[in-house]
């Protein structure tokens, strides 16, 4: 058996960038651009990045009564950044823009994408590097995938 990482972060990717766009049509967001590298601020200057940040990945034991199939647990962050615009604007993205995540996530799960994903936690950052004109949320997901 062979895993391929990069073919699940492709496919995440993927999904995001033929899904994400109809959820934030309905909260008037413009157009966003998704990154797998590192998020570097002085390079993605555009005014919504996704960032995708794989963060770790554990194979959690006794998850499976037969010996068919392996469960990967993989734990992501996703960054939904905003900037080029007034404080009160990028506020009030960031807060749109993620609960039009949320949906997507959900749109997700219901799709059977991967065999389970779950919401750990969500950050929301002001003031990124010292300054007014970027704010960005976090989602820590944990994605469980059957392989």
């Amino acid at each position: 058996m062979i895993i391929d990482f990069q073919l699940q972060q492709n496919n995440l990717k993927q999904y995001i960038d033929n899904n994400y766009q109809k959820h934030l049509d309905k909260i008037l967001i413009d157009k966003f651009t998704t990154v797998t590298d590192f998020l570097d601020f002085d390079k993605y200057k555009q005014d919504f990045i996704v960032n995708i940040d794989f963060d770790n990945i554990t194979f959690p034991t006794g998850n499976f009564n037969d010996d068919c199939s392996i469960l990967e647990r993989l734990i992501v962050n996703i960054f939904l950044v905003h900037r080029n615009n007034s404080p009160d604007k990028l506020n009030e993205k960031m807060l749109t823009s993620s609960a039009a995540f949320y949906e997507l996530l959900q749109d997700m799960e219901s799709d059977n994408l991967f065999f389970d994903i779950s919401i750990n936690r969500i950050d929301f950052f002001k003031y990124i590097e010292g300054t007014t004109n970027i704010m960005a949320s976090r989602f820590v997901l944990q994605i469980d995938i059957e392989i």
